[in-house]
């Protein structure tokens, strides 16, 4: 199997950087910390989809380390995005000596209910002693505002920390969910190499089947939105909060999902916690970990989502383009945001896919309309659906933009499309349209074959590490 042309441009490069870490020393490689650094601090990172990419190749092997260096990662973006030149500088070193640095965030308890005292600190990594330096979000007991300090040096404005964080966390979160990305092919792998072990399913049988084109197909949904957040920071950045929220919302909840149909297939060594199996297990627990930095997707995404308002057009084409050509990125105040539309058609579409695409077109104009009359800006409840019903539409439209921008190759078929936007139907607890089963057997190959081969299961298709 080829990998796709578009993807030549990034993946081997990402490839080959992340062979360079050491895997499983639990430190950063100063090589690969780098590309984790902007080049006006010293680094040689001017794409920001290559430490998407790098992280997820180490998180294939050693999950740990792969956190490690993107919440290092994460930490230098906000002290680029908000920080003085000596802070800049500070955070850099850090980083390009083969450090570690981390985040320590209150607890996510509003200063107004908490009875007990001051704010807990939450160490990003979970280890964060261990890290070289630090970015603390402190709180204001008094009105709840964060503020960001670096070194006893406040990072931005008092009482700003929350929007240091955020601004962030736009790149931050899909850099956290490659991270899953990762995992999660490492999960189905192992599942599929299991073959042949005593009391293991059968991959012919049909709940073998079902199980690993679902697991494939979420990895699959869970790219798009990451390739299309981190995308946009360079070609559309006043979406950003919105898509990365997206991506932190969607993307754990997805591979958690996918991972778990798994473990039916594994039969009587689906909860064992030694050996390889063991290993299947930890990889499945860091799937969520995204969920754990900085406040939750799906409260941002309901906070712009019902923003009144009208949406701003769909996102260009050329976010959903992997490893294409890319200008600098573009940095713009978290408060300059937009929802982007949805693009849900495609041309020349008929059978089962065709019918999904109406579906999901017809679901999307109701929600549009509670949002135009104002019925999803009510409650809590049904405010936080709606955001989670345009979410899963967006994950929709990403991987609609992805099959009509892809080359003529696996993504160029309607299969995985089929089956990827069958989940997101699913979810949406809509019916699906009848064919969409015949989709499962040739997902269900091209993960065999991409397995067998040594050829990662996301959009880019490069070789295995």
């Amino acid at each position: 199997m080829r990998e796709r042309g578009t993807a030549r441009e990034t993946a081997p490069v990402a490839r080959g950087r992340a062979s360079e870490t050491v895997l499983g020393a639990g430190r950063p490689s100063a090589r690969l910390g780098r590309e984790l650094v902007a080049v006006r601090s010293g680094g040689r990172m001017v794409r920001l989809d290559t430490p998407t990419l790098l992280v997820r190749a180490v998180g294939r092997r050693d999950v740990s380390l792969a956190l490690a260096h993107a919440v290092s990662a994460l930490a230098c973006a906000a002290v680029d995005l908000h920080g003085t030149r000596e802070q800049r500088t500070a955070a850099a070193r850090t980083v390009l000596d083969g450090g570690r640095l981390a985040l320590l965030l209150p607890d996510a308890t509003p200063a107004a209910h908490r009875t007990d005292g001051p704010a807990t600190a939450t160490r990003l990594p979970p280890r964060g002693e261990e890290a070289d330096a630090h970015v603390t979000f402190t709180e204001d007991m008094a009105d709840g505002s964060l503020t960001a300090v670096m070194a006893g040096t406040m990072l931005g404005p008092p009482g700003q920390g929350a929007r240091v964080l955020l601004d962030a966390l736009r790149f931050g979160w899909p850099l956290l969910v490659s991270v899953g990305v990762g995992a999660a092919d490492a999960v189905l792998r192992g599942v599929v190499g299991a073959a042949g072990v005593a009391g293991v399913r059968s991959l012919g049988s049909s709940l073998a089947r079902r199980a690993v084109t679902d697991a494939c197909a979420d990895l699959l949904v869970t790219d798009c939105l990451v390739t299309v957040a981190v995308r946009a920071l360079h070609l559309a950045p006043e979406h950003t909060a919105f898509l990365s929220a997206a991506a932190r919302h969607l993307g754990p909840r997805l591979l958690r999902e996918g991972a778990e149909g798994l473990l039916p297939v594994l039969g009587p060594h689906a909860h064992s916690t030694h050996g390889e199996f063991g290993a299947l297990h930890g990889r499945l627990r860091t799937l969520t970990a995204p969920t754990s930095y900085g406040p939750g997707g799906l409260d941002v995404l309901t906070a712009l989502v019902t923003r009144p308002g009208r949406h701003a057009p769909p996102v260009p084409d050329g976010v959903h383009v992997p490893g294409g050509p890319l200008p600098p990125p573009v940095a713009v105040p978290v408060t300059a945001t937009a929802r982007p539309g949805l693009r849900l058609h495609a041309e020349d579409v008929s059978g089962p896919l065709g019918a999904l695409v109406r579906l999901l077109a017809h679901e999307a104009a109701l929600v549009r309309a509670e949002f135009r009359t104002g019925r999803a800006a009510g409650s809590a409840p049904v405010s936080r659906a709606a955001a989670d019903r345009y979410a899963l539409l967006h994950a929709a439209a990403c991987c609609l933009g992805v099959a009509r921008t892809a080359d003529p190759d696996f993504l160029g078929t309607p299969h995985w499309l089929t089956a990827a936007l069958s989940r997101v139907v699913r979810r949406l607890g809509l019916p699906l349209p009848q064919g969409t089963e015949e989709s499962v057997d040739a997902v269900y190959e091209e993960a065999l074959t991409r397995c067998r081969d040594g050829v990662a299961l996301d959009l880019y298709a490069g070789r295995w590490p």
